[in-house]
């Protein structure tokens, strides 16, 4: 059995590019999925398929507490797969038809991750190469180098590993993706990539301009994701990195991260 999450986050349900496009046979797909709404008032829907529980929070939770809530219930029921989604993933038919052959064919996987577009580009999986991502992986079946992936769409063996080891709650939101995936890359297991791609609307991979208090905390988490998982040769380069991109926002001004939120994460 297999059951799914969804995270809302200033997004109604009705909203949700996920929630659209689970149709009748993704919703039914699922033992159950789990809605985690993470603002007031967002299930707008009145009528709810009998397999999916509303989790209304009081309080923000990210993704990183709503995850460990969602998998402290699933070991407590007799589940053998879950499935991580965000709310605004658009799911095509040949999703389901990728997981289910891997389970009925009996593969032994770890994980399973689909190939990720953005904007017309692939943006999911990629190598990790001094834990920055590098090429995207696109060749189908087993990935057997490190890499970072989105969790959106990637479906977990809960049976093989404890997943709740490998969240951390240092994450809450930003680089979370990166910590699930580079830990489970370095688990024993097998993992594939799924001949399948995922439409997922990644803000921060656009060249839009980000606000200083994301961008804050985008930068802060890249820094402590490679001093705590990473080396020093690797954050070294991220130094070097941070600087470049200092210099290019100050040349460019329209350039994502302003060079005020770059200086701060540099003099740290």
């Amino acid at each position: 059995m297999i059951n799914a999450c969804i995270v809302l986050y200033k997004c109604k349900l009705s909203e949700s590019i996920t929630y659209q496009s689970l149709s009748d046979r993704g919703i039914s797909f699922f033992n159950k999925i789990y809605i985690y709404s993470n603002t007031k008032n967002s299930i707008d829907i009145d009528v709810i398929p009998d397999n999916i529980i509303i989790v209304e929070n009081e309080n923000n939770k990210y993704l990183e507490e709503n995850y460990r809530f969602f998998l402290d219930a699933c070991y407590a029921s007799n589940i053998d797969y879950v499935c991580f989604f965000d709310q605004d993933s658009c799911i095509p038919e040949s999703y389901f038809y990728e997981i289910e052959s891997k389970i009925k064919n009996g593969i032994d996987f770890l994980a399973l991750y689909p190939k990720i577009r953005s904007n017309d580009n692939y943006v999911s999986p990629c190598e990790l190469v001094d834990f920055q991502p590098r090429n995207i992986i696109i060749k189908i079946g087993r990935i057997k180098q490190k890499f970072i992936g989105i969790n959106s769409c990637c479906v977990l063996n809960i049976k093989a590993v404890d997943f709740r080891d490998i969240l951390d709650s240092r994450f809450p939101l930003d680089y979370l993706d990166y910590v699930v995936s580079y830990k489970i890359s370095e688990c024993q297991g097998d993992i594939y990539l799924l001949d399948c791609d995922i439409e997922h609307d990644l803000s921060v991979a656009s060249n839009n301009k980000i606000n200083d208090i994301r961008a804050i905390s985008i930068l802060s988490s890249e820094k402590r994701f490679i001093r705590i998982y990473g080396t020093k040769k690797a954050l070294l380069l991220l130094e070097l990195k941070n600087i470049a991109r200092l210099l290019y926002s100050i040349l460019n001004k329209n350039y994502k991260y302003s060079a005020k939120s770059l200086w701060e994460i540099i003099s740290k």
